[in-house]
C-alpha cells in the first residue's frame, strides 16, 4: 500500500509539471504568434509614441508581414510633420532569417506634409562624437544579419514642403522608385520618377547594366 501511494505521488507529481511546462510552452507560442502575427502590439507603440509628442493613428498589420498607419503627426517649435495612409510591406521573416534578404514588397505614403519653422544651429559635440564613433565601428569586417536588399516598389505621394528660408513652397506629385536591389556584387533599379513643381526626373538604367 505504501508503495502504491508513493508512486501514485509521483505520477500526480508528473501530471503537475507536464501541466505547468505545456502552460508555459502554450503562454510563449501564443505570445509569440500575439507579437509577430497580429495587430496586438500597436496599441503599445501608439501609446509609447504619444509620449514624444508624435501622434498615431490607425495602426493595423502584423510584424511578420508588414504595417499600416493612417495618420501620423508630429508639432514642435522647429518642424510641422505630417503623413497619412503610409503602408508598409515586406515577405515576412523568414526571408530575413533563411535567406538573409530584406524584400520589401511596397512602401508607400498617400500624402505627406513638412513645414520647417527653424532650421538647427550648428552640430553638437555630441554629434560630433558619435560620427567619430560610427566612422570606427566601419574599420571592422562583422557580416550583418542582412546581405541583400531588395524593394519592389517605394511611392510617396502628394508632398508639400515648405520652410522660413525657401522662396516658395515645394510640391511633389509623386516619388516612385521600383525594382531596387543592393548587395555587395551590385546595385540596380527599375524605374525612378520624380513629378513636381520644381523638377520632373524618369531614369531608367541601360539594358547592359541591369541585372542578368
Amino acid at each position: 500500500m505504501a508503495h502504491q501511494a508513493i508512486l501514485q505521488k509521483g505520477i500526480n507529481t508528473l501530471n503537475i509539471i507536464s501541466k505547468i511546462v505545456v502552460g508555459f510552452i502554450l503562454v510563449v507560442a501564443g505570445g509569440f504568434y500575439a507579437v509577430f502575427f497580429t495587430s496586438a502590439p500597436f496599441g503599445l507603440i501608439e501609446s509609447a509614441m504619444t509620449k514624444t509628442g508624435v501622434q498615431v493613428q490607425g495602426m493595423s498589420g502584423s510584424l511578420n508581414s508588414g504595417i499600416s498607419v493612417k495618420s501620423i503627426k508630429y508639432k514642435s517649435p522647429d518642424v510641422d510633420f505630417e503623413m497619412y495612409d503610409a503602408n508598409y510591406s515586406y515577405a515576412g521573416l523568414k526571408e530575413v532569417f533563411v535567406n538573409k534578404a530584406w524584400h520589401i514588397n511596397d512602401l508607400s505614403v498617400k500624402k505627406l506634409v513638412l513645414n520647417i519653422k527653424k532650421l538647427g544651429g550648428p552640430s553638437s559635440k555630441k554629434s560630433k562624437a558619435s560620427k567619430k564613433k560610427s566612422k570606427a565601428k566601419k574599420g571592422g569586417t562583422e557580416e550583418g544579419l542582412i546581405k541583400e536588399l531588395i524593394v519592389d516598389r517605394i511611392k510617396f505621394e502628394n508632398i508639400l514642403v515648405t520652410s522660413v528660408k525657401m522662396p516658395m513652397p515645394v510640391k511633389i506629385d509623386h516619388i516612385l522608385m521600383t525594382n531596387l536591389v543592393f548587395n555587395k556584387a551590385f546595385a540596380t533599379y527599375g524605374l525612378i520618377q520624380v513629378k513636381s513643381n520644381i523638377f520632373n526626373l524618369k531614369a531608367q538604367p541601360h539594358p547592359k547594366l541591369k541585372k542578368q
